[in-house]
């Protein structure tokens, strides 16, 4: 993935069972698309998991292709 496959409207995503954040893009209603993996400071290090314990953050389930 290149910086120049980034759109605007596209969502940044921590996703169970992978060790990085993920860029996705949305198609339709609760089914995206990947772009690719990204760094994004403040949750690159488990942080996201503990704004979810903590009720920061929702998980809910999502189709990816």
């Amino acid at each position: 993935m290149s910086l120049l496959s980034v759109r605007g409207g596209d969502i940044i995503y921590v996703l169970f069972g992978c060790d990085v954040p993920v860029i996705l893009r949305k198609k339709a209603a609760n089914e995206y698309s990947f772009v690719g993996i990204c760094f994004a400071y403040g949750i690159i290090n488990s942080e996201a998991m503990k704004d979810l314990s903590d009720g920061k953050h929702t998980a809910k389930p999502i189709r990816t292709y």
